[in-house]
């Protein structure tokens, strides 16, 4: 029972029991005195006792059985209190979460666990269980199944205490690449012997990092209306591809006209292979359009989906396709009303293909009067605009007038342009070249070279503020690698073993080295490959510090992969052993042990393939500065 404690007032001090005494004795002097007045006074003397007033015994025993009440109640509610505080739900009890993998592919079926669990002294009653999944989520299976179509949810009729359980919810994710997807979920439960309902939630998120899918898109940037306009997409599937069909989707605005008998602006692609293949686009444009033009295109994974609702009081199935998107292009568009027509080419490509640190810059610009009336006193003007060209390159079949980065083409330079008859066209071209990659600190953040057309006839510029044609190519990473054939490795310890220089009908071991630094941007899908001629062995010793190596046999391959490779990373390496017994026909002869190295990565930033090859390796050891000029089998 709660303990009484005793009040005092406030500001007084407690007293000790001679202090009450005192005050007694006071007490007894002042009742004296007061009689002495009262007699004084012939006044009746105060008694010294006082009478009760007499209380009705019904009354008394009323009171007695209310004031027994209340003690047994008190009694009764401290007890429940003192034995069931131990049993009270604490809602930290009753855990839930969502458990999934952090990053994913475009298209790989992955699954997402709902975790529960009671750690309550109460059963869970009425459990209800919803996820909300993003919109890039294609629902394939779930264990258990949930209650209906209508959405992932579950209801469970108990969870008992101290118990735990699991739902498995199996799809794929279909979203652009770097895309957080975002999934969210709650547990409603009712503890048993309660009336309310309380409710725990749980949230995780999924990365897409990587589409499986390697593409490229080309298509003018400058069209005149009611001319053919071609749009290429290039596609391949890459090493590590969940992806064999996806659907190529066009949106524009309502002027442009798909030709062709596909007018519907999709087209499936079916068995993507690791060859690269393309998928031919065109259109015209009917009118000028009134505002900026672009055009937009998107790869996605089709769905197919049935949707119910009602209508005029009955219920009506839809079935309709949904397109989770995982790449996007937007090409912005200059249409124009009948003038001259202009093509841009940079290295036989028309769309900004990557380009690496060192190569040519060769240009085509193609014209052609698509109006009815001849074009006089032409002016074509090209801008490359980069800290990364090397201008002192400049060539060209038509010395064109030059101003810092632009280049002037008038009728001096091309008598054609003084008049351009309908229908009439023509080319030229000129080159420059991109620095090597220690101009990339000189050019900043911005590794891309800019280039733009634009023209006047008669004088009177036609694009306004906006450029005729601009082309936009980024540069690929700078990326190295490194194929060498030792005997003593690069401390002049023997790493080899055999007879050096070669002896005929004896073994002699080689280690191959191959390396591989990414440069500023990631690698990824590296693939480095080389045959071993005939009498070179493959000794089955490798060392692999990223990736995997593979030995075919069959066609004498050896083959080394690894699926990334980062910027910030050291440079990977793979080593190998082969091995040579020269034949009597060897003798004197200098015996090639590795043929062409071949080397493939994707930028993982612009996604161009940088390439590169190594040429052959023989005994006569190039790179071994210790065994170099010891290759002549004796």
């Amino acid at each position: 029972m709660p303990k009484l404690i005793q009040l005092k007032s406030a500001g007084q001090p407690e007293k000790n029991f001679s202090e009450l005494l005192k005050e007694r004795e006071g007490d007894d002097h002042i009742n004296k005195s007061l009689q002495e007045i009262y007699q004084a006074e012939n006044l009746p003397a105060a008694k010294g006792s006082l009478h009760r007033r007499s209380v009705d015994p019904l009354k008394r025993l009323a009171w007695t059985f209310v004031v027994f009440l209340g003690v047994l109640a008190a009694v009764s509610w401290s007890g429940f209190y003192l034995l069931h505080q131990g049993e009270r739900l604490r809602t930290e009890d009753v855990s839930f979460a969502i458990v999934g993998p952090q990053e994913v592919a475009v298209g790989k079926e992955v699954v997402y666990e709902l975790q529960y669990t009671n750690l309550s002294a109460f059963n869970l009653r009425d459990v209800q269980i919803r996820l909300q999944a993003p919109d890039d989520f294609i629902f394939l299976d779930a264990a258990p199944a949930p209650v209906s179509d209508k959405g992932l949810n579950w209801r469970l009729d108990q969870v008992d205490t101290k118990r735990s359980g699991r739902i498995a919810v199996k799809g794929k994710v279909v979203g652009l690449i770097n895309a957080q997807e975002n999934f969210s979920a709650t547990l409603s439960y009712r503890p048993e012997n309660f009336s309310s309902t309380f409710r725990a939630d749980a949230s995780f998120t999924t990365t897409v990092n990587a589409t499986g899918i390697s593409f490229s898109i080309e298509a003018p940037s400058f069209i005149n209306v009611a001319e053919a306009m071609p749009i290429t997409v290039r596609y391949a599937k890459e090493h590590e591809s969940y992806l064999d069909a996806f659907s190529v989707l066009l949106t524009s605005s309502e002027h442009f006209v798909v030709s062709g008998d596909n007018q519907t602006g999709v087209w499936l692609v079916n068995n993507a292979k690791e060859t690269q293949q393309e998928l031919a686009i065109k259109g015209s444009y009917a009118k000028k359009p009134a505002g900026d033009e672009k055009l937009t295109v998107q790869l996605a994974v089709p769905q197919a989906v049935v949707l119910t609702h009602e209508e005029n009081g009955q219920s009506v199935i839809e079935h309709k396709t949904i397109y989770h998107v995982f790449y996007e292009q937007v090409v912005p568009v200059v249409v124009v009303d009948g003038a001259l027509s202009l093509t841009l080419s940079l290295n036989v490509a028309t769309a900004g293909k990557p380009l690496n640190f060192g190569d040519a810059l060769n240009y085509v610009i193609h014209y052609k009067n698509v109006s009815a009336a001849a074009l006089k006193n032409v002016v074509i003007m090209a801008t490359v605009d980069s800290a990364l060209v090397d201008w002192s390159a400049l060539n060209g079949e038509h010395n064109a007038e030059r101003s810092a980065n632009s280049l002037l083409w008038t009728k001096a330079e091309i008598p054609e342009l003084a008049g351009i008859a309908p229908n009439q066209e023509g080319s030229f071209g000129f080159s420059l070249k991109v620095k090597d990659a220690a101009a990339a600190a000189a050019a900043g953040g911005d590794l891309a070279i800019h280039t733009a057309l634009d023209y006047s006839i008669d004088s009177a510029p036609v694009s306004g503020n906006a450029h005729a044609l601009e082309l936009i190519n980024q540069l690929n990473t700078d990326a190295t690698f490194n194929a060498q054939l030792r005997y003593f490795d690069i401390s002049n310890a023997s790493v080899g073993a055999g007879p050096l220089p070669p002896k005929v009908g004896e073994k002699t071991t080689y280690q191959v080295y191959w390396s591989a630094a990414a440069g500023m941007h990631d690698l990824k899908n590296l693939t480095v490959s080389a045959t071993l001629p005939d009498g070179v062995k493959w000794e089955n010793v490798s060392v692999a510090g990223v990736g995997a190596v593979s030995y075919d046999s069959g066609n004498k391959t050896v083959t080394w992969m690894a699926p990334v490779v980062g910027s910030l990373d050291q440079p990977a390496l793979l080593r190998f052993a082969v091995s040579l017994i020269p034949a009597a026909g060897d003798r004197g002869k200098i015996i090639t042990v590795l043929n062409q190295t071949d080397f493939s990565a994707t930028d993982a930033a612009t996604g161009g393939v940088i390439t590169a090859a190594v040429k052959p390796k023989t005994t006569n050891l190039e790179d071994d500065s210790a065994g170099h000029g010891q290759g002549q089998a004796q």
